[in-house]
Order: structure tokens, then C-alpha cells, then sequence
């Protein structure tokens, strides 16, 4: 199977489609695509209906795109089409997070600055993923930036990793400055992921 460019307008729904895509979704793929371009085609039977990717359908018509890469996966049956397209949706939905990594990653990208709405958790997810808060976010004050964590007169991440200890408790005693406890904990684990990532 090889990938072809088709006019969007010959790309076919499927009319009994039981995946939803809602509105917030398809503005957001619609962002990222126009973005970062199209990396995924959408696969159609030999018909053009839509045998993957009717969320990607909808997104380039928000953008605007003309033209959509598809394959076209053709010879197969109705019933293989129908399982094909449920398996397609389902088997995302299978994995999972690693939180603590996870976590690194959003504030790391929260520190250099990205909008990470645009990575398609909503505030209850962050909170989730991270009740006590980003570092990113908690580390920009002027009296923790002039701490013995960060380099003087620096803000966010600039830390001494060279003195930090990988210790998380000494890391939390070393923050202790009036904050909820439970922040300090997030702080200090995400001081020491950074440090041992660092040191390796």
C-alpha cells in the first residue's frame, strides 16, 4: 500500500462511525496539524469510506486543508472493515501513563514555555497527573529563585545540579519555605528526577 494525496472532499465518512470526536478535540488536532503538517494518512477502502482516521477528517476540514494523504487498504470485507475501524479506536485507549515521567516531561516543556493546552489535557487532567503543581510554575518567585536550588538571580530551572543532592527529603528541607507540604513534595520529586537524569 502506498500513500496518495486526495482532494478532501473525495474522503467518505463512515455513516455508522461509533467513535464521537468532540469539538475541542478536532480543534486541537486541527491546530497541531497546521503546525506541524500531517504525519499520519487516513486509510479508506477502495470506496474512499474512512477505515481510519475520521477524527483527522474532520480536523483538516477545520483547518482548511484541500488536500488530505491517504492509503487506500482495499479487498477487504465488510466485517473485517467494521472490526478494523472499532480495534482502530479501542486499542488507543489500552495504554497508559507513566505519571511520574509524564510529569517531568509536561514541566519540562511548561519551562521552556509551551502552551500545554495544546497537548490536549484540560485542568482536571493536570491536576491529576500532578496535584501539587508543576515545577515550572511553583519555582519563579524571587525568594525561591535566590535559593541554594537555582543559580542566583536565575529563575525557573537553572539548578546546581552538581550540588543537589539526590535525596528527596534534604531537597525538601532544603525548600522549606512557607508552602504547602504537599507542593514541596512535588518539588522535590521532580529535583531529584531532574538530578539523576543529569548525573547519568
Amino acid at each position: 500500500m502506498k500513500t496518495e494525496l486526495w482532494s478532501i472532499d473525495k474522503i467518505k465518512p463512515y455513516e455508522r462511525n461509533p467513535r464521537s470526536h468532540p469539538e475541542h478535540q478536532v480543534e486541537l488536532l486541527a491546530r497541531l496539524m497546521s503546525k506541524h503538517g500531517v504525519d499520519q494518512p487516513i486509510v479508506v477502502d477502495e470506496d474512499g469510506i474512512i477505515l481510519k482516521g475520521h477524527g483527522r477528517r474532520l480536523a483538516a476540514l477545520k483547518a482548511g486543508f484541500l488536500h488530505f494523504p491517504v492509503v487506500v487498504h482495499a479487498g477487504l470485507t465488510d466485517f473485517d472493515k467494521k472490526g478494523m475501524r472499532i480495534a482502530d479506536n479501542q486499542l488507543a485507549l489500552l495504554s497508559s501513563w507513566d505519571e511520574s515521567l509524564l510529569r517531568i516531561e509536561i514541566d519540562g516543556l511548561r519551562a521552556e514555555g509551551m502552551d500545554i493546552s495544546n497537548l490536549g489535557f484540560d485542568d482536571h487532567e493536570l491536576k491529576i497527573i500532578n496535584p501539587g503543581g508543576f515545577l515550572a510554575d511553583l519555582i519563579t518567585d524571587d525568594e525561591v529563585a535566590e535559593s541554594s536550588a537555582v543559580m542566583p538571580g536565575q529563575r525557573g530551572l537553572s539548578l546546581k545540579f552538581d550540588v543537589i543532592p539526590v535525596d528527596r527529603d534534604k531537597i525538601v528541607v532544603w525548600l522549606s519555605i512557607e508552602r504547602d507540604k504537599r507542593k514541596l513534595r512535588t518539588i522535590a520529586e521532580a529535583l531529584v528526577a531532574l538530578a539523576k537524569e543529569r548525573m547519568q
